[in-house]
């Protein structure tokens, strides 16, 4: 017997699985249970003959198209295997409520058919034609239903039609969403700055005094993650949390508090998936709820910050752009600052009318006290090592 897996051609042996074969000769599937249970390994025959055990469970929609999972599957005679397809796993979801207010509006669908509850995000399917990626507004495992938050502040295709359309008892198609899928986002010269303010959420966070103790265990906890703490080399734990109380403070209030750059010019260089993205998300979920946040407040926070993953997610590094001109990747260039800021070097504070030098990658600054730290010339190390 012969099993093709794309260019590979694999001789299983006896009374071995698909599965086992496959991994036996270095292919890399997705596997869990290894029981028939999960599903997570779940794979496509073109061409064979598949034993009625290794469909058990799976929907109707699936065996039709073939599905099968090779955990069980031990192979009667040639096969032609292949991955999966993402749409091959759309659900159907149905609307049982629609929740409308001034911030915009909450959808919460039931699936059909079952979904994993631990997903955060989803790719939905209207019969309007649209698809999309939203992160999940709600916990599934906690509150049963997926909820799609719509912000009155978005006016797309797809928001204007379930705005006007999408009622209670209504159907769209669901499915989770896959790492690589990028999420739906408004052009940039539709989507205003900031989110609107939320003075309610800044009085729940006592002023932000809750504010604080919730970032500084954040930022220990990210300074501990292997998926997260390359990206702070060099910038200390104290000096995030200000940053970031700063600009959360700003984005909350809207009182102008933050003079520092923006999230697209402050993570330019870092490349960051939706999955990694969902990471950190799921870091300052926890961290909120461990310091007695309400649930309601929790969401509104998320909501402000999932506001800003457009100018964070990103498949490779982009310019910094300042007054709508792109600056070079990498090096160091002198600037003449406007506004106040803080010295990345030794923490001081800046004056307006300062000349500082900045790697324009970063987006760090130094002092005139701080230059000689940093190469006169940006070719003789790199960028990393200056710092």
């Amino acid at each position: 017997m012969e099993l093709r897996y794309g260019t590979q051609i694999i001789t299983p042996a006896t009374d071995e699985t698909v599965l086992q074969a496959l991994t036996r000769q270095g292919v890399a599937l997705r596997s869990s249970c290894r029981g028939g249970v999960c599903q997570t390994c779940v794979m496509r025959c073109l061409e064979g003959e598949i034993p009625g055990r290794a469909q058990s469970g799976l929907s109707t929609d699936l065996i039709s198209q073939r599905y099968f999972m090779p955990c069980v599957c031990k192979p009667s005679g040639d096969m032609v295997l292949a991955p999966p397809l993402a749409d091959d796993f759309f659900v159907p979801a149905q609307l049982e409520q629609r929740l409308d207010d001034e911030r915009g509006i909450m959808f919460m669908f039931e699936p059909m058919r079952t979904l994993p509850t631990s997903i955060l995000a989803v790719i939905v399917r209207d019969s309007w034609g649209h698809k999309a990626r939203f992160s999940l507004a709600t916990r599934p495992d906690v509150d049963f239903y997926f909820g799609i938050h719509l912000p009155a502040y978005d006016v797309s295709e797809l928001a204007e039609q379930w705005r006007q359309s999408l009622q209670v008892g209504m159907q769209i198609d669901m499915r989770e969403a896959l790492p690589s899928e990028d999420i739906a986002q408004l052009p940039a010269s539709d989507r205003p700055k900031d989110p609107p303010p939320d003075p309610e959420l800044w009085e729940a966070l006592g002023e932000g005094a809750l504010m604080t103790p919730i970032l500084e265990d954040f930022y220990t906890r990210v300074y501990a993650d292997p998926q997260l703490m390359s990206f702070f080399s060099g910038v200390t734990r104290q000096r995030l949390v200000e940053k970031q109380y700063s600009f959360l403070h700003q984005a909350i209030t809207g009182n102008k508090v933050y003079f520092g750059n923006r999230p697209r010019n402050t993570h330019h260089w870092m490349v960051i998936s939706d999955a990694l993205m969902d990471h950190r998300e799921q870091l300052m979920l926890d961290c909120m709820r461990a310091h007695g946040l309400a649930e309601k407040w929790v969401e509104r926070w998320r909501l402000i910050e999932e506001y800003y993953r457009p100018d964070i997610v990103k498949s490779a590094p982009v310019p910094r752009r300042v007054d709508g001109v792109d600056l070079p990747l990498e090096g160091f260039e002198e600037l003449v600052i406007d506004v106040g800021s803080i010295c990345d070097g030794c923490g001081s504070v800046l004056e307006p009318g300062e000349t500082v030098r900045y790697h324009v990658r970063r987006g760090t600054i130094y002092c005139s006290r701080c230059n000689t730290r940093v190469p006169a010339n940006p070719q003789a190390s790199s960028p990393d090592e200056s710092l």
